[in-house]
């Protein structure tokens, strides 16, 4: 499902309707967070998307924190 979530938020995003992707990105994001843990690459990944995506829409205050708390995970795991 989270797979399916995460592909739709795609489409969005390449149809240009970024405001409705935005709350995909955030489920799926938080969806493989409690499933799989902050140390799973789907969990970094789907991170990462959202970062993207909330730095498209200029709220970089909520990119920059989800990002100061991924990177060393990432860094770690990675």
């Amino acid at each position: 499902m989270l797979a399916v979530q995460g592909n739709l938020a795609n489409t969005y995003q390449d149809f240009g309707r970024v405001d409705e992707a935005l709350p995909l990105r955030q489920e799926v994001y938080s969806g493989w967070l409690r499933l799989d843990g902050e140390e799973d690459e789907d969990t970094l990944l789907a991170a990462n998307n959202y970062a993207s995506l909330l730095g498209q829409l200029n709220h970089f205050k909520e990119a920059k924190l989800l990002l100061r708390k991924t990177v060393p995970v990432a860094r770690r795991v990675l």
